[in-house]
């Protein structure tokens, strides 16, 4: 009887060391499922914004322009599409209306081009001032600044008095870096051509004809008649800039009083992107 005793209380222990073991077994595998299976947040996608060598000009205070930003984003979920607000290192002098993330297709390796076009006008009525960060603002995170080269704001109340208008459109082309367009004397009485400049002074026209004739003395332009623009400009020194934008300007006299007529912007380099545009902006660090 004692010997059977014995025997079942053997038998009950094995059978309660069998269970703790197959219970801390099963218990361990378990949590080991259970860390595995949790869902990390998606590794944050990297912004690298196209750098701007820019000019903008607001002759009117009810203008609206476009900060057309170009940028390469690496990863397989944009962190854009939680972009809530924008904003730029600027004092004042222009403000921000609202904002677009246009995405372009995703390209190889986890990569994608878009454009933040950034709508703005004038926060003052005269001045000039730089720009050479945007700061983005997200649902959730910190905000993140980002160079975008260097954009030259420029308000010019009377930096469009129509004595010198266009006659239709006037040309811009890239790479080939030419001006061209005819343009007329929209006045009553003679003016005098004196220089066609950029505000920009890093990049300057060059070898430029006004009616085919050098203009490197002041030419007159009757009343009404019009006159054609052919010149070139030079980018050899802004090899770390990727897009450009110019502002036409030309510096004339009427009655003997010195004028400036400003032009839309002229856009330089947007049509011209390539892998090896795509692999320079994400490498560019200013």
């Amino acid at each position: 009887m004692k010997s059977r005793t014995s025997w079942v209380l053997i038998t009950l222990t094995i059978v309660l060391i069998a269970s703790f073991v197959a219970y801390s077994f099963l218990s361990g595998e378990s949590s080991t499922a259970s860390t595995e299976d949790e869902v990390l947040p998606p590794k944050a996608s990297e912004i690298h914004f196209g750098k701007w060598r820019g000019d903008v000009v607001f002759t009117d205070e009810t203008q609206i322009k476009v900060f057309n930003l170009v940028y390469v984003e690496k990863g397989k979920n944009s962190k854009l599409d939680d972009l809530v607000s924008v904003s730029f290192n600027g004092k004042g002098l222009f403000k921000v209306k609202d904002f677009e993330v246009a995405k372009g297709d995703q390209i190889e390796n986890q990569k994608r081009i878009g454009n933040l076009l950034v709508n703005i006008s004038p926060g003052a009525t005269e001045g000039i001032e730089t720009v050479s960060e945007i700061s983005l603002f997200f649902k959730e995170g910190e905000p993140e600044v980002h160079k975008i080269g260097e954009f030259t704001v420029m308000v010019k109340p009377n930096g469009d008095n129509q004595d010198i208008i266009a006659e239709g459109s006037y040309n811009a082309s890239y790479p080939n870096t030419t001006f061209n367009g005819t343009f007329k004397n929209n006045t009553n009485k003679p003016i005098t051509i004196k220089k066609l400049y950029n505000p920009n002074k890093a990049i300057t026209y060059k070898n430029i004809l006004l009616n085919e004739k050098p203009l490197d003395s002041e030419i007159v332009i009757d009343a009404g008649d019009t006159f054609t623009i052919e010149a070139d400009f030079d980018l050899s020194s802004q090899s770390n800039r990727h897009f450009f934008q110019l502002v036409p300007v030309f510096q004339y006299l009427k009655e003997g009083k010195e004028h400036e007529q400003f032009f839309m912007e002229t856009t330089y380099g947007l049509m011209g992107i390539n892998d090896e545009v795509v692999e320079n902006i994400i490498n560019s660090k200013n």
